[in-house]
């Protein structure tokens, strides 16, 4: 395997250990998942076939699209969480492709720093044998006692912080439904057209979107990466709102109705009914989706 990483967005795949980090911290080292990403990154710009993805992924052993709608669900949450872009896109009709452009990062062989040190040991031991005096000896007792003192230290420290945790009052929760939510959007196909290629125009999806609540104007404006939704100027727990709204999706414009409800500052529910339309081609489907978030 080449020895190189992947770069996509903030997030770096290194194909070598098979993990996805994000600013040096690991996300993920699901084989599967970082599989996607590469086989995504590597056909960018163009998206990759459902079928081609489910050949790839698990080869000879038969699995449903279902797995693939799973795995292709649990990447973009992991990515979502540190990430208000949307990475993943869904390709109506398809299958999915990258939204951003990944780049190749080359790094050094991993076994370099390895070399030099073991170089380092057979320099020092090869010191010794030769009676060389240069270095400083180590006092062995002391260094015992050093070593026992930092691990005592360490330990009243890891005890203090588990205190601290257990009797620290706990995050307070939001006293508005201002702020960030982590929406998960559940797609269900009523209707589709079929493409020429004898596949779907929509199937059914799992979408996990990170959206922000703020005023504008006093208005209450739900907004993500794709669409901004105004909530109108109040907003009361347990009373419905209803909403209109397009955003651009792929080739086309998807129209919803939306009905939401806040059952307090840290929960939502919604439902709607929705139709895509591709450009120049008129409506091709029509769904319903039940939108949850719990902060």
């Amino acid at each position: 395997m080449p020895n190189h990483s992947v770069q996509i967005a903030s997030f770096e795949l290194d194909l070598q250990l098979i993990q996805l980090s994000h600013n040096g911290e690991l996300l993920s080292e699901d084989d599967k998942l970082i599989r996607l990403l590469k086989l995504l990154a590597e056909s960018y710009p163009n998206a990759l076939t459902k079928q081609d993805l489910l050949d790839q992924l698990w080869g000879e052993v038969v699995v449903s699209e279902a797995s693939l709608a799973k795995l292709v669900s649990e990447a973009r949450r992991t990515l979502s969480a540190h990430e208000e872009r949307d990475i993943i896109k869904t390709v109506h009709g398809r299958g999915y492709r990258l939204a951003l452009e990944p780049h190749n990062v080359q790094q050094p062989p991993r076994n370099e720093l390895h070399q030099l040190k073991q170089e380092q040991i057979i320099e020092a031991s090869s010191a010794s044998a030769n009676g060389s005096t240069n270095d400083v000896p180590v006092r062995r007792s002391d260094e015992g006692r050093s070593y026992g003192l930092l691990m005592l230290i360490g330990l009243l420290v890891m005890g203090s912080f588990g205190a601290g945790a257990y009797f620290l009052p706990r995050e307070k929760e939001p006293e508005s439904v201002l702020g960030r939510w982590q929406l998960i959007d559940n797609n269900v196909v009523l209707h589709t057209e079929i493409n020429s290629d004898n596949y779907p125009f929509c199937e059914d999806a799992v979408e996990y979107l990170n959206a922000t609540m703020t005023q504008r104007n006093g208005a209450y404006i739900l907004s993500s990466p794709l669409l901004e939704i105004n909530l109108g100027l109040n907003i009361e727990f347990g009373k419905p709102l209803n909403a209109n709204f397009s955003y651009r999706d792929g080739t086309g414009t998807t129209h919803t109705q939306l009905k939401l409800v806040f059952d307090g500052p840290r929960k939502l529910a919604g439902k709607s009914s929705w139709t895509w339309e591709m450009d120049g081609a008129g409506v091709l489907c029509k769904g319903i989706s039940s939108m949850v978030s719990e902060r």
